[in-house]
């Protein structure tokens, strides 16, 4: 089982199971000028020409514009009508290639942060994957494991914490929900508090986010005692788990 299929999340999982990471990175942008003149304008800014050569090509487009205006005898006329509209679109193509420029460096620096999270998420996912598996007795121990098949059924807050006893068919399985999420279950004796019997229940420790991270749990009716896990597995919770299952000898828990 691996985890590496952690952001393949079903549209329908709510906002508590994803984590409230993005599935994708966002697309960036092009910077690519769209028309003439943003073409014109990337030319200027661009390092590959020579200034030389970019000064002599506007100095020759005004020159041409002057000698055009001197040939019909309106030079002033002619350098308004072309030089002075050229001049206001150029300051406009040049503004709006930056702000293309602009947007697609933040949302390269963005999408690089998102992987970055994504990247780290994963990584955490797979810390806490091995300590599951250690506690179960190791990787061929929980390979071992019984599949549990739940299909797409989740809790209503997205919490594995819907599986019965009876949902079981042996005392500890393992399986991966719609979201990708691994989880094992418990098939658990309880002691009753007031000296009533003993009472199944099941509880399932899970990956609490698709994108990775910590493992909780949930149960149907555990009631925390003796035993009260926390809402982020730690050290103690894994060898509780470790107690019940491949020791067997926890004072109050038992697999059924």
């Amino acid at each position: 089982m691996s985890v590496s299929n952690a952001t393949a999340i079903p549209p329908h999982l709510s906002h508590d199971v994803t984590g409230g990471y993005p599935l994708h990175t966002p697309e960036i942008p092009s910077a690519e000028p769209s028309d003439c003149m943003q073409s014109i304008v990337a030319w200027l800014r661009s390092d590959e020409t020579p200034l030389i050569l970019k000064a002599g090509a506007m100095f020759a487009g005004v020159i041409a514009t002057v000698a055009a205006g001197v040939a019909i005898g309106y030079p002033l006329l002619v350098s308004a009508i072309v030089l002075i509209p050229t001049t206001v679109w150029a300051a406009f193509a040049w503004s709006q290639l930056s702000s293309k420029e602009n947007a697609a460096q933040e949302a390269s620096a963005n999408a690089q942060r998102i992987a970055a999270q994504i990247a780290s998420r994963a990584n955490e996912a797979q810390q806490a994957f091995n300590a599951i598996k250690e506690a179960v007795g190791g990787e061929a121990a929980f390979n071992a494991l019984p599949v549990l098949d739940i299909g797409d059924r989740t809790g209503r807050t997205g919490y594995l914490d819907f599986l019965r006893p009876n949902d079981l068919a042996h005392s500890v399985m393992r399986g991966t929900d719609a979201g990708g999420r691994p989880f094992i279950s418990l098939k658990l004796n309880v002691p009753s508090e007031s000296g009533h019997p003993p009472y199944q229940t099941a509880i399932t420790f899970f990956q609490r986010f698709a994108t990775g991270g910590e493992w909780t749990w949930g149960s149907q009716n555990y009631q925390g005692n003796p035993v009260n896990f926390g809402n982020r597995l730690t050290p103690q919770d894994l060898a509780i788990i470790r107690q019940i299952i491949v020791d067997r000898n926890h004072p109050q828990l038992s697999l059924v």
